[in-house]
């Protein structure tokens, strides 16, 4: 934890699940999402930040949707 001296904790780890919150909703794809976390693998990217990945499942498949569809 760093103390910024205001009263202000700040604790590393928040900022990096909020940056994976922020991308992985956001269109990006999942391997580069890894890339950016340091996971070794996409499995541990989608074994830790599954909540965030439903919305990505959903987006997909709308698209398969709208491509048979068509």
């Amino acid at each position: 934890m760093l103390d910024l001296g205001a009263g202000l904790a700040v604790i590393r780890h928040r900022f990096r699940d909020t940056f994976a919150v922020e991308l992985i909703p956001s269109r990006s794809a999942l391997d580069q999402v890894s890339i950016l976390l340091g996971h070794s693998s996409v499995k541990i990217t989608e074994k830790h930040d599954a909540p965030w990945v439903k919305p990505r499942q959903e987006r997909l498949e709308e698209l398969v949707n709208k491509t048979w569809s068509a």
